[in-house]
């Protein structure tokens, strides 16, 4: 049995990792990365289990951002495996594996995180990546259409080079049958 000074340390630990994820989550929030990058640094090595799908998150994220995408897979696959119910870990290692070009991977990851959060416009946007690469040119538009509304310049660039894509594909069949 812990001796009453043992149990207010680890009070004491608890408390200092809540505020220290806090702190993290407010740099993440801001988007101030360069400083998250630096505060996951300083931390020790042994985080505890309740905080290590949220660490490996943001390290993970930061390795994506800075593209050092073979950081990010390791990380942002934790992140995934520890919390499965997070859009955002499926859809950031969809996203790095898409610039890895494991598109069955990828694929497999941004329908997760799609299924998860229908709205999420990037994992959208990275999964009609997927798409255009797999040459499913129509789902990849589909995929978009319910985002037609937003003034994302990537989304309007993704969804033109699509159409693009879709009108050389009409042609290259109508030739082809002629």
């Amino acid at each position: 049995m812990l001796q009453p000074m043992a149990w207010s340390m680890i009070a004491g630990m608890n408390h200092q990792w809540a505020a220290t994820i806090e702190r993290l989550a407010e740099l993440d929030r801001s988007q101030a990365f360069v400083e998250l990058d630096l505060a996951l640094k300083a931390l020790p090595g042994d985080v505890p289990d309740v905080h290590r799908a949220a660490v490996a998150h943001w390290r993970g994220k930061v390795a994506l951002l800075t593209s050092a995408i073979a950081e990010a897979i390791p990380q942002l696959a934790l992140a995934a495996s520890l919390d499965m119910d997070r859009a955002a870990n499926g859809y950031l290692l969809g996203a790095a594996l898409v610039r890895q070009q494991q598109w069955l991977d990828a694929r497999t990851c941004l329908e997760r995180a799609v299924q998860l959060q229908p709205g999420l416009a990037s994992a959208r946007l990275e999964m009609a990546t997927v798409l255009l690469a797999t040459g499913e040119l129509a789902h990849a538009l589909s995929l978009l259409q319910p985002l037609q509304q937003d003034s994302n310049p990537s989304l309007i660039a993704k969804s033109a080079q699509i159409e693009v894509r879709l009108a050389e594909y009409g042609s290259a069949a109508a030739q082809i049958a002629a």
